[in-house]
């Protein structure tokens, strides 16, 4: 796991670069005050650490080289109490001209100075980041949970989906302030995005995942029991405590929760159950919360471990298909083709399709159907008697 800085230094060592990668940092480089300031007032939850240089440019490269960027970077940091470790890293003249280290730092407030140019500092600099970063709540949370953070950080769910279980477990191990989450709304859209990744491996359709996230749908395919699709003995499932009881669960409680989210944010919602059990706790701490985030990381982890044993997106897709099967049509009315399938009729308009000779009773057609409520309904025609059969687009 390596920690992200944001480096002021208008003229990047690369050799400074490549000691900080193999002692675990990722120095992310901006050459100007201007653009680390933007940073700071945009960015910041994505940083670990900040590395300033004090001589360099405040908003272009075309400037002379003065220490007023620098200020400007710190009384930002002041001003919006950032409470990342910060290090001072500049060369010795530049400290010599300033009254030296020790007045330096006393005059700006600062704990840490390195010099550039010398091994020890470098070294110096990069323990002290190290060992602060460490001591953070945030730091002490990602280093517990650092599988799941690495999960996040290399699949769909991504840092934001990490920012919200970081967000919500400081909050329940911490007891942080909630601040702007919307911990049910916020919870289920990292469900959403694990929903994601199972469609990016070949493990759920597109239909559930795109233009909108299906949960019940989901919960039912991933338990291998949904009635629009067939699936083969070495379909990948999620463990039945989840698709059986736990995702249930979570589905009902991030939903109705989601209601209280938008009504503790002045919106208008009367659909939010879970107030009756805020009233009946009467300020006592609410640990439904707590029951959530802890069923998501284990959901999560396990979710993992089953995506890394199945890689093969390709393999995946075939161990589940919709619903085909073959049919004699029943009789032929008015432009309408009817079969049966399980005692239910199955009807559509021949002008739909093209077929390579025109359909008789009694011949055979291989189809594709979905189940809506009690009803069967075809959604797509490959054959008739063994030949192709192509879907008409019409305007």
């Amino acid at each position: 796991m390596n920690y992200r800085i944001l480096w002021l230094e208008d003229d990047p060592d690369e050799d400074f670069i490549e000691l900080a990668e193999k002692r675990g940092f990722e120095l992310i480089n901006y050459k100007t005050a201007k653009d680390v300031i933007l940073q700071i007032e945009t960015n910041i939850e994505h940083y670990d650490g900040i590395i300033l240089d004090i001589r360099g440019h405040e908003e272009s490269s075309d400037e002379v080289e003065n220490e007023y960027g620098f200020l400007k970077v710190l009384r930002k940091l002041l001003k919006q109490r950032v409470a990342l470790p910060y290090v001072v890293y500049s060369a010795i003249p530049t400290l010599k001209e300033e009254g030296g280290i020790e007045e330096f730092k006393k005059r700006h407030d600062i704990d840490k100075i390195c010099q550039k140019g010398r091994k020890e500092d470098r070294e110096e600099l990069f323990r002290y980041l190290k060992e602060r970063i460490m001591l953070s709540d945030n730091m002490a949370i990602r280093s517990k949970y650092s599988d799941i953070f690495d999960f996040c950080e290399t699949s769909a769910l991504g840092r934001s989906s990490w920012d919200v279980i970081e967000t919500c477990l400081l909050v329940v191990e911490k007891g942080t302030a909630i601040g702007g989450l919307k911990p049910y709304n916020d919870l289920r859209q990292v469900f959403e995005k694990l929903g994601q990744q199972f469609y990016e491996k070949g493990l759920l359709p597109e239909e559930f995942v795109h233009p909108q996230f299906q949960m019940t749908n989901t919960l039912f395919f991933l338990k291998g029991e949904h009635q629009n699709f067939k699936f083969e003995s070495d379909f990948v499932k999620l463990p039945s405590l989840f698709t059986e009881h736990l995702l249930g669960h979570f589905e009902r409680i991030t939903n109705d929760g989601s209601h209280a989210d938008l009504k503790s944010q002045g919106k208008q919602n009367n659909k939010a159950l879970i107030e009756g059990v805020e009233t009946l706790l009467d300020g006592k701490e609410n640990l439904i919360l707590h029951s959530l985030i802890y069923s998501l990381l284990t959901l999560l982890r396990c979710s993992a471990r089953l995506l890394e044993l199945n890689p093969d997106k390709e393999k995946n897709l075939t161990t589940w298909s919709k619903n085909t099967v073959t049919l004699n049509i029943r009789k032929n009315k008015a432009n309408f083709l009817v079969a049966d399938l399980k005692g239910r009729e199955l009807r559509f308009n021949i002008e739909d399709y093209d077929f390579p000779k025109y359909p008789q009773e009694e011949d055979q057609i291989e189809l594709t159907y979905e189940q809506k409520g009690r009803y069967p309904e075809i959604t797509d025609i490959h054959s008739l008697n063994g030949e192709p059969v192509t879907k008409k687009h019409l305007a």
